[in-house]
């Protein structure tokens, strides 16, 4: 769970992660934080990161196409004050390196910080955490996704996709067969 100034609850379960109750994301890697950075919201994955605006409506996704440096171990803000502004970044840590990133650009540059941020993670408990384990797991198989991995095979990976193949491949010869059949015996009335 991340609690950070957002007044929801950001959980994962499974590959899944929640807003609150509502799933945000569908299939991820595992969540690594959530940082708020000029009235943005930037949840960090092992290998994405999500922008969400104020109302967490998804704005952007950076991932390794768009040039993040991956794994991502931890996400931080710095702020720098300045008698001119106020200036915040956007940092990532890889393997104790701190990259930040340059929002003009959108590419990531290693720096020399050497930051020790504690974890804001908590485990989840009491009655939010059984409706949060049961909405997930009424939503993890629901009768048409079963019919339609049992239909394609990949219920069973690529022994089933094969063992799909096969089963049709023997249908369609027992159509054919069965008309050269029913043909002769026409043929024989």
């Amino acid at each position: 769970i991340i609690q950070s100034e957002l007044k929801n609850k950001i959980c994962q379960l499974g590959d899944k992660i929640y807003l609150d109750e509502l799933q945000i994301i569908e299939q991820t890697s595992s969540l690594i934080g959530l940082v708020e950075l000029d009235d943005l919201y930037y949840l960090a994955t092992a290998t994405e990161i999500f922008i969400y605006n104020r109302d967490f409506e998804l704005v952007e996704s950076l991932n390794q196409q768009t040039g993040l440096p991956l794994p991502i171990d931890r996400i931080a803000t710095l702020n720098h004050r300045t008698t001119e502004n106020n200036l915040s970044e956007l940092l990532i840590s890889i393997d104790q390196d701190w990259w930040s990133l340059d929002q003009e650009n959108l590419s990531w540059n290693k720096t020399e910080l050497k930051l020790k941020i504690s974890a804001a993670l908590r485990a989840l408990e009491g009655d939010a955490l059984v409706r949060l384990q049961n909405n997930y797991l009424d939503n993890q198989i629901t009768q048409l996704k079963f019919i339609q991995d049992l239909h394609s095979g990949r219920i069973f990976s690529l022994p089933g996709k094969l063992l799909t193949d096969l089963v049709g491949i023997i249908v369609i010869l027992l159509a054919i067969s069965g008309f050269f059949a029913w043909q002769r015996r026409k043929e024989k009335i």
